[in-house]
């Protein structure tokens, strides 16, 4: 019997095409990526407070509640101030704690990352973070004192009246002549200098609070220009 002839080795599948392109496609080298430097940002910087290292990524700030900052306010970070009051801007600090003067912000990594002295950009001041106190009330001016002079006439037993002059240097206006407490004659008109006015005891009539009192044996003269009690034996 003849040996048994050995079966011939089977071909190898043929690679796809697709692969065998990529095998002898030359690679085109990638064109180097331009790196432009990234443009500082300026901010103004005015109104800043200095930052002091604190514990693990934590800042003090000597400024507190009457600088206006709060709780989770969010400050800008910038280096060294420099001219026309803006500074390089290099990232943000938040308020984690508040004391009246002084306040702890948390910073981000880009802050640590800088050398140098570094800011905080502090709120512009508020006419509403704390109410303004309202201005003391003005005195008021002293009344101005009337020169003039009081006579006391007799008309009959029974009828008394009161001369009242104006000696002054102005017109008086709307005057109040008062005797006995707030017993008040009311002169309708006015009395220029010089001038004299006389009042009868009878048309006095009692007054009310708004009156101004005078005491015994007095005459007050009350007008728009000014006042004086003058002494009289009534």
């Amino acid at each position: 019997m003849a040996p048994a002839e050995p079966k011939p080795a089977e071909p190898k599948p043929a690679e796809p095409k697709a692969a065998v392109a990529a095998v002898h496609q030359p690679v085109k080298p990638k064109a180097p990526v331009e790196t432009r430097p990234r443009a500082s940002k300026f901010v103004p910087a005015e109104n800043v407070a200095a930052m002091r290292p604190g514990s693990g990524d934590l800042f003090l700030v000597p400024r507190g509640k009457q600088a206006g900052l709060t709780r989770g306010m969010v400050l800008q970070v910038v280096v060294a101030p420099v001219k026309d009051g803006k500074a390089k801007l290099v990232g943000e600090a938040t308020v984690v704690e508040v004391f009246p003067r002084r306040v702890v912000v948390h910073a981000d990594t880009s802050v640590h990352a800088e050398e140098g002295k570094l800011f905080v950009v502090l709120p512009e001041p508020s006419s509403q973070s704390e109410p303004a106190e309202p201005p003391a009330p003005e005195e008021p001016a002293a009344p101005r004192e009337l020169s003039g002079r009081i006579a006391l006439r007799n008309i009959g037993p029974f009828v008394q009246r009161i001369a009242l002059t104006n000696t002054d240097t102005i017109t008086w206006s709307g005057c109040l002549v008062v005797i006995r407490g707030r017993d008040v004659y009311k002169l309708d008109d006015i009395i220029a200098p010089g001038d004299t006015r006389e009042i009868a005891m009878g048309d006095f009539e009692r007054g009310g609070r708004e009156v101004p009192f005078v005491g015994k044996n007095r005459v007050g003269v009350f007008c728009a220009e000014g006042q004086r009690e003058f002494p009289a034996r009534l």
